[in-house]
């Protein structure tokens, strides 16, 4: 994924067991910065600028996701490109 459309986005879940879910939270780990935690689905401005400052080939982790109905989600790698 580009750091443009990372930074443009909210999250949405590709999942048809949790199509009607809306994230409340989550964890995302940029390598060389600390974890982060974010409230909904968009990123905050601290972890707008560590994904900006991610070299292409970076692996950006988000974790510790919750939904809305509580359901657990499996963490997301996104691979940095261009």
């Amino acid at each position: 994924m580009t750091k443009k459309v990372l930074l443009e986005k909210p999250f949405n879940i590709d999942c048809e067991s949790l199509k009607d879910e809306t994230i409340t939270h989550f964890k995302i780990k940029v390598p060389n910065h600390k974890t982060i935690s974010v409230n909904g689905g968009k990123l905050n401005t601290e972890a707008k600028i560590f994904i900006t400052k991610a070299s292409i080939g970076d692996v950006v982790i988000l974790f510790d996701i919750k939904v809305s109905s509580n359901v657990k989600v499996s963490p997301i790698t996104i691979t940095i490109m261009e």
